[in-house]
């Protein structure tokens, strides 16, 4: 009995070092693929051999933490949190863009979305006028003066249904008779940027003795402000603006204009014209005529890289003649734009 107790007590222990050869065995398979890994990886310029003795040894800390009865820390993730040299996650940076981009960007004269087509007033104006030289894609600025009225409707809706941005210049009295206060709020959600047109457009007003009175040109321009900013809120500024009857038809102007940039704001003639506001004996007949007419001024002007096209959304015939203009820019590769 004894004898037999002895053979089974080293049958037992044989037993449990076989499991053990076993187990550190299939331990040494582990270590030596995860080294086959890091090493290829390291070839590759990937992580650091430093990793395996890493691992082992952060599993033997573990082992001992727990004998010892410590807890075990957290493992941290990687740009989780920032460091004090880096200070406090920018949660505007980190988090995704769930803003509104049809609302009314603070300070400006157009849309969140919008922002990524809006260019300097007073920069476009260097570019054509100015001298300064430009090497950028190609430009095409949709303006639309002395509306809005109820004919400005059919011109939205060709201009949503293209997807086209335009410029707006409205004169203070034709928005202070206009029936639909939304009128303003509907051109900044469709992405469309507004600016001002005097609020009187009346030349003698304006232009006593065919002279620019500068502070009535101030004084209109506040005016007309003020009234977009009862429809808007104090958060819409616009620094945009057109003299009635353009700028070259006037004495006195570089008085006049003077005194706007002193309160941040600079006007924009045009380059092109469809011919919709001339008189009838000047007038392109027909919706095809005006169309092209927009691409024969342009073609006259010295600046073609960039067109300010004049138009009026207070006339019939601009809805009908207006997918053609958009047709004539994107087949000559031009970008649509707004101005701020």
């Amino acid at each position: 009995m004894k004898r037999r107790k002895e053979i089974n007590d080293r049958k037992k222990m044989h037993s449990r070092r076989n499991r053990r050869k076993l187990l550190g065995g299939l331990l040494l398979l582990v270590l030596l693929g995860t080294a086959g890994y890091v090493f290829r990886d390291q070839l590759a310029g990937g992580s650091k051999p430093l990793e395996v003795a890493n691992s082992v040894e952060d599993q033997n800390l573990e082992q001992e933490n727990r004998e010892e009865g410590v807890e075990p820390k957290e493992p941290e993730v990687e740009g989780s949190v920032a460091s004090p040299e880096e200070g406090p996650l920018d949660r505007e940076e980190s988090v995704p863009d769930t803003r509104d981009l049809t609302l009314l960007k603070p300070g400006t004269n157009h849309s969140l979305g919008a922002s990524a087509y809006a260019y300097s007033t007073e920069m476009v104006r260097n570019w054509i006028w100015g001298g300064v030289s430009y090497e950028g894609e190609n430009l095409a600025f949709l303006t639309f003066d002395d509306g809005p009225v109820k004919k400005s409707e059919a011109v939205l809706e060709v201009l949503k249904r293209r997807g086209v941005p335009a410029t707006f210049f409205i004169p203070g009295y034709v928005l202070a008779e206009h029936p639909d206060e939304q009128v303003l709020q509907r051109y900044i959600e469709e992405g469309h940027a507004i600016a001002v047109h005097s609020y009187s457009h009346v030349y003698d007003t304006l232009y006593p003795g065919k002279v620019a009175d500068k502070e009535k040109i101030v004084e209109e321009f506040i005016e007309t402000r003020d009234l977009m900013r009862a429809s808007l809120g104090d958060d819409f500024d616009t620094g945009v603006f057109r003299f009635p009857g353009g700028s070259m038809s006037w004495k006195g102007i570089d008085e006049a204009r003077s005194a706007l940039a002193e309160i941040g704001v600079y006007d924009m003639d045009w380059n092109a014209i469809s011919g919709d506001g001339e008189p009838r004996s000047r007038r392109p007949e027909g919706p095809q005529a005006m169309a092209e007419h927009v691409m024969f001024t342009l073609s006259e002007h010295w600046m073609q890289d960039i067109a300010v096209v004049l138009m009026h959304d207070t006339k019939d015939i601009t809805a009908e003649y207006l997918d053609q203009v958009i047709d004539q820019f994107e087949s000559a590769g031009y970008t649509f734009g707004i101005l701020e």
